[in-house]
């Protein structure tokens, strides 16, 4: 099932990309910071589908009262549980392939972001201490303009900067200011720690790349509006120090030329325009995508094929009647499911229920195409070697339709727990023996 959830994963992240895409053009067109759109785009790509997991995970929200009767996986009395269907041989071999390359992918990405911090702490050996209009910075060869560090956060400069005019020094080290004072770093990396968890997200890969787009054009709009300074110089300094440092630090460099573009743009006041239609379009998305996260059904968690559970049917040999059934016509059905009563009643060894003896024995048993029972083994026994004998025997009296697999029927692997349980209420006419049955896929 993780190929299911992982197209899920991109679903949701296609709609937050969406959502997010629309809110950065309406901010940008009001001069408002667009970071947060992207920011929480990303948190809800990773959320909404790791959060599907645990709000569909077995024993919690599926899991319903029914009064006595049960039905379900290995049932507590009291409780029942919905079907989760099998994944089939193919999936079931795409979901280790899928798991493994993900875990890898996963591992690389954390790698890389450990080794950038710890070649950063190495860089620093060799960087001297100076100031830069009055700002304490750090100096290095090639590194930056930048804002280094979470937990002891700096500015580190290169030895060009030193050389260049006094207005310009100011610019770039309050860009770098800024970064510290809104959180930038820690907001970046945790945004590289959210991709790392999902390396295989293409639209979560969109989302940070705009991100960072997004903190550097916010930090722009906030060093222009404190310090007064024209866009025009500004926009050129931002091109000059692109052409000296030669291409983005991997520490929220000051000059990335991957959203330089995009930075310049806003600089010289182009404003996207929005048309009518697409106002539209942002209002319908922004109200439909709460509605569409709401009513569109999570696929089963990637851990789902654990539940095999196929048909589940709980018979009281009072009524003779199935009280529920929960069936696939995709599995193994039971079809003399009327007549399990009366097999039980047959195959209950008396001496145990005159005793009040009961218990159940976990059968695993072979269905072949045409529904015969082959092989059986025990895989729990009920503890009375009687039972489980008996057990088999009602294995053997018990007709199957055997499981389909595009359109054709299949030979597999079935557990059954077959319960006998003696009536212990008096005056009943006759004791009542119930069977809990269900089959899962091999």
């Amino acid at each position: 099932m993780t190929a299911l959830w992982m197209l899920f994963a991109l679903f949701i992240s296609t709609l937050f990309t969406g959502w997010a895409a629309l809110a950065e053009r309406l901010s940008v067109q009001r001069e408002r910071s667009a970071r947060w759109s992207w920011a929480v785009a990303m948190a809800g790509s990773i959320v909404v589908p790791l959060g599907s997991i645990w709000w569909h995970r077995p024993g919690s929200s599926s899991v319903h009262a029914i009064g006595e009767h049960v039905i379900g996986a290995r049932p507590d009395v009291g409780t029942t549980i919905f079907m989760v269907p099998t994944a089939t041989g193919w999936l079931a071999e795409l979901d280790v392939w899928l798991i493994g390359g993900w875990a890898v992918c996963s591992l690389l990405a954390l790698g890389a972001i450990c080794r950038s911090a710890l070649a950063l702490r190495s860089q620093r050996r060799w960087w001297a201490s100076g100031s830069v209009g009055g700002v304490p910075v750090s100096i290095s060869r090639a590194t930056g303009p930048a804002a280094a560090g979470i937990l002891r956060p700096e500015i580190v400069v290169p030895a060009w900067v030193l050389s260049a005019n006094e207005e310009d020094q100011r610019l770039l080290v309050e860009h770098e200011l800024e970064h510290h004072r809104a959180g930038d770093p820690l907001l970046l990396l945790a945004s590289r720690i959210g991709l790392a968890l999902m390396p295989w997200n293409l639209p979560l890969r969109f989302q940070l790349h705009r991100l960072r787009a997004a903190v550097e054009i916010d930090c722009d709009a906030r060093v222009l509006r404190e310090s007064g300074r024209s866009s025009r110089r500004y926009g050129i300094l931002l091109i000059e120090t692109a052409r000296l440092t030669g291409r983005a630090s991997e520490v929220l460099a000051f000059a990335a030329p991957t959203v330089l573009e995009r930075r310049l743009r806003v600089l010289t006041g182009e404003r996207p325009k929005l048309s009518g239609r697409t106002r539209m379009g942002a209002l319908v998305l922004v109200l439909s995508a709460p509605v569409l996260l709401t009513i569109i059904p999570a696929p089963p968690p990637p851990s789902a094929e654990l539940l095999r559970v196929a048909v589940a049917v709980w018979l009281d040999s009072r009524g003779a009647q199935p009280i529920h059934a929960i069936e696939n016509s995709g599995r193994v059905e039971l079809m003399n499911r009327h007549e399990a009563p009366a097999i039980l009643r047959r195959r209950y060894p008396a001496t145990l229920r005159e005793a009040g003896i009961g218990g159940t024995v976990i059968i695993d048993a072979f269905v072949d195409e045409t529904g015969r029972v082959g092989e059986m083994r025990i895989n729990e026994s009920s503890g009375q070697r009687d039972l489980d004998r008996a057990g088999l025997d009602v294995m053997q009296d018990l007709r199957f339709a055997p499981a389909r697999a595009a359109g054709r029927p299949v030979s597999t692997w079935v557990q059954h727990p077959v319960t006998f349980l003696p009536d212990q209420v008096e005056g009943s006419s006759g004791p009542p023996v119930r069977i809990a049955i269900w089959a899962s896929g091999g």
